[in-house]
């Protein structure tokens, strides 16, 4: 009876053993069927944009100085540029054109030789205006325009852009060559909404994206990658960018301290860094954002952009020009009043919500700027770089008390004679009053989320 119970025991012992193995190698063959579908899906969406036809600028030929000085002041083109490649759905122009006697008033776009379309300019252009300061005119000598591929597509066609003058006259500024070719690799460089739809869907549906009716092309190009270091790094304007910029090019594009010393405007160098389309979706690689408390960034954006930039070299802030222009009139005041009632898509990017610029629902690790000093080791560790520390104070805001009576109420002048005068700004917490404060605080509530 015994021998029976020993063997019963022992026969449901080895069934349990046999039962736990089972499942164990279920698990196993899960893992494995997931990882198999992740590679499946990675593969099927490189080889479906490999299969969307784009248009290569081949070459952007410019007019001759002599052909047009006697009518005009100059003109430019910013996009497209040569080499770059477009989806075939559309291709964007935007530029520039300033008349010597009087404004342009529309440009001709031709194709093959035959006209196509008459262009409008009236697009506001404030480092054109800059330079001409005495041309009434030079604030609008701006173009914008978008083509389908419906009007211009064929294997290699020619675009002719030429000025309407008064005599009704035409005079060609550019020519640009296209033609039609498949992607050779995830990586080139190519301006596609199609493919930042693919993109976003996959990123959608595989890494738990942080919203899901966000602006996803804007935060894909707050991305930067670093392929050595296998990290992607999320920049925002105000939040030591310029720091964290230079140590992704120091490990990516640059091989030697020298080089990256002769790198200056680093900013000029990050279309290099930009991820590919199988980085953004690579979940092994390291993400990482730096985020701030939004009362002190939007005091820095607006002592830093508006109040203390330099007037001969202002950038080009867009819809947000007109508050650059009026910024020497402007109150802190109206400054916050202005944020709070602007959509945030229309916000330039230094007082844009920082909620925007994020693309995944979580970041391996969140650096917060005001503790930089304590949080830069734990980068450091965790990526194996050296992050220069010279860099992260380099642009430090002079702040002091200041004994003035509401200070949010100076005007940009005021507060710019008072930096000139005695090289200080007043204390963030001087330039906030209850209402500012609720107002920051119900406009910016998901920064602060972000901040805590």
């Amino acid at each position: 009876m015994f021998s029976n119970q020993n063997t019963f025991e022992l026969n449901l012992s080895n069934l349990e053993n046999k039962i736990k193995a089972y499942e164990e190698e279920i698990v196993q063959l899960k893992q494995q069927l997931e990882q198999t579908q992740s590679q499946l899906e990675s593969w099927w969406l490189r080889c479906k944009i490999h299969r969307i036809p784009f248009m290569e600028i081949s070459q952007v030929k410019k007019a001759k100085r002599q052909d047009w000085e006697k009518n005009l002041f100059g003109f430019g083109l910013s996009t497209p540029k040569e080499g770059e490649l477009w989806d075939t759905e559309t291709l964007e122009f935007k530029g520039w054109i300033l008349g010597k006697d009087a404004p342009v008033d529309a440009l001709e776009v031709s194709f093959n030789h035959k006209p196509l379309c008459q262009v409008p300019v009236d697009q506001l252009r404030p480092h054109i205006a800059e330079k001409f300061k005495d041309i009434a005119y030079a604030d609008n000598c701006g173009f914008e325009f978008k083509l389908s591929s419906k009007q211009i597509l064929l294997d290699e066609s020619c675009l002719e852009i030429e000025v309407i003058l008064e005599n009704t006259q035409k005079l060609k500024i550019f020519e640009i060559h296209l033609k039609q070719r498949l992607t050779q690799s995830s990586s080139e460089n190519v301006k596609s909404q199609k493919i930042s739809l693919i993109v976003t869907n996959y990123l959608q549906k595989n890494s738990d994206l942080f919203l899901m009716n966000k602006d996803y092309e804007f935060a894909i190009k707050q991305h930067l990658c670093c392929e050595s270091k296998k990290f992607l790094y999320c920049f925002i304007p105000k939040n030591a960018c310029t720091t964290f910029k230079t140590v992704t090019a120091k490990y990516s594009i640059f091989s030697s301290e020298d080089e990256l010393e002769k790198a200056s405007k680093i900013h000029s160098h990050t279309n290099q860094l930009k991820p590919k389309v199988t980085e953004l979706i690579n979940e092994s690689y390291f993400k990482f954002i730096i985020v701030r408390n939004p009362f002190l960034r939007l005091i820095s954006a607006y002592l830093n952009k508006l109040v203390i930039k330099d007037r001969n070299n202002l950038e080009n802030f867009g819809q947000d020009f007109k508050i650059m222009n009026e910024s020497r009139l402007m109150t802190f005041q109206d400054f916050i009043q202005y944020v709070e009632k602007t959509p945030s898509q229309q916000l330039n990017v230094h007082w844009r919500p920082q909620v925007d610029f994020l693309l995944y629902n979580s970041y391996n690790m969140y650096l917060q700027f005001e503790n930089l000093k304590q949080d830069i080791p734990k980068l450091e560790k965790a990526l194996d770089i050296k992050i220069p520390k010279q860099n992260v104070a380099k642009n430090t805001t002079p702040y002091a008390y200041l004994d003035v009576g509401e200070p949010w109420k100076l005007h940009g002048e005021e507060l710019w004679q008072i930096r000139k005068s005695q090289n200080v700004v007043p204390l963030p917490y001087q330039m906030y009053n209850d209402e500012l404060i609720a107002k920051v605080r119900e406009r910016y509530k998901q920064d602060k989320l972000l901040s805590i």
